[in-house]
């Protein structure tokens, strides 16, 4: 009969508490869901931190629109900071990595030189 009684406890825990994030149990995700049963990261710019990136408000995977910068100093080992629309940089869209602009530009939409500048608005000093 105990045994019963354990039984149902688990089961009722187990239709309770359904997520799973940072290795904790929750009854539901605040920020929807990436998988049946574990929850996304709670920063807006990531789809999924784990502890060691969340400690230090990083990403392993960027969310929608959002993506890593060419050498970030943020960086730590493979974790990254995530960014949208960041200034003085341009989409790199083949690598899904954000690259500096060249350092007269405040925004272009691709690489520039001492040449050909790229910029469309210029850096205001």
């Amino acid at each position: 009969m105990i045994q019963n009684i354990n039984m149902n406890i688990i089961i009722n825990v187990i239709k309770i508490v359904q997520y799973e994030y940072n290795n904790k149990c929750y009854k539901n995700c605040s920020n929807g869901f990436l998988n049946d049963k574990e929850c996304k990261c709670e920063l807006d710019q990531c789809l999924v931190c784990p502890p060691p990136a969340l400690y230090k408000n990083l990403c392993s995977i960027c969310n929608t629109n959002y993506y890593p910068r060419e050498n970030d100093p943020s960086n730590f080992l493979e974790y990254f900071q995530c960014y949208k629309d960041l200034k003085g940089y341009y989409l790199d869209k083949n690598e899904s990595l954000y690259k500096k602009c060249y350092y007269s530009c405040d925004t272009c939409e691709i690489k520039g030189n001492n040449i050909i500048h790229n910029c469309l608005s210029c850096y205001s000093y």
